[in-house]
């Protein structure tokens, strides 16, 4: 580590104390480093034995995390999660229903109708813990996404949104024919709020008769616009009441995977 004050090198232990905000830093001295704030200091960090660990706090979540924000005044981190081969909530809900009316359905007796009754009685109102018991795996091609609102600090899931089954996000966008989804994130990051839906509806014939459609693939604010990549095109989306109003779009040579503006 290098104090930026007395100019001194020291070497410190990987376990380090949390640091409240950090970015990167390069200088002569330091050609590889972090400048970070913590409590009421200014430090600079220079990590030469890159196998020795920081200080990390685990939080778990529902799915496997795939992108991530911070709210630019409140620090809090919102969440995309997406997992493949599984069941959202509301699709595990159904399943169990529909196989509890299934057990009522086969009994014909009435000892068989009042055990079958209490069995569906408990497949209804039972969860098991899947971190004990796992959780059941959907056949291939199936998706469960959701989007979180997350302290940092504490852990806390301040909100929760689960996507609809089979949507796969990557960008606050589906991969089943191409939507984008819209939050209002509060300005005290302590919530968000679905505001609309928009659909793409983006589907080309190729010259073989098959039908191809455009994924929405990155993101990015521009100018109080939505900059928005699929497939090999750049298009510009304005806020609307019901949905997100297509203004322009371009059309490149290559397929998009990320966007970056320029003021």
């Amino acid at each position: 580590m290098k104090d930026r004050l007395t100019k001194a090198l020291h070497d410190g232990s990987g376990y380090y104390t949390s640091l409240e905000y950090a970015a990167g830093f390069v200088s002569e001295q330091c050609p590889e480093g972090i400048v970070a704030i913590a409590d009421n200091t200014l430090r600079i960090l220079a990590v030469e034995k890159l196998g020795v660990a920081f200080n990390f706090v685990q939080h778990d979540l529902k799915y496997t995390p795939r992108k991530m924000l911070v709210h630019p005044s409140a620090g809090v981190l919102m969440l995309i999660e997406s997992d493949h081969a599984a069941y959202t909530d509301a699709s595990k809900t159904r399943k169990r229903n529909e196989m509890a009316d299934d057990i009522e359905k086969l009994a014909v007796e009435p000892e068989e109708v009042e055990l079958a009754k209490e069995l569906a009685d408990v497949m209804r109102n039972t969860q098991l813990e899947e971190n004990v018991f796992s959780s059941p795996r959907a056949a291939p091609g199936k998706f469960a996404s959701a989007v979180r609102l997350v302290n940092p600090k504490t852990g806390e899931t301040l909100s929760y949104y689960e996507l609809p089954q089979d949507e796969a996000a990557k960008c606050l966008n589906s991969q089943v024919g191409g939507c984008i989804y819209t939050f209002l994130l509060a300005t005290n990051g302590e919530k968000f709020d679905l505001v609309h839906r928009t659909a793409t509806e983006d589907k080309f014939y190729n010259s073989n008769g098959s039908v191809t459609e455009d994924v929405v693939t990155a993101i990015h604010d521009f100018r109080g616009s939505a900059l928005v990549g699929m497939g090999k095109r750049l298009r510009v989306y304005q806020f609307g009441k019901k949905k997100l109003l297509a203004k322009c779009e371009n059309k490149l040579v290559r397929k998009i995977e990320r966007v970056c503006a320029v003021p």
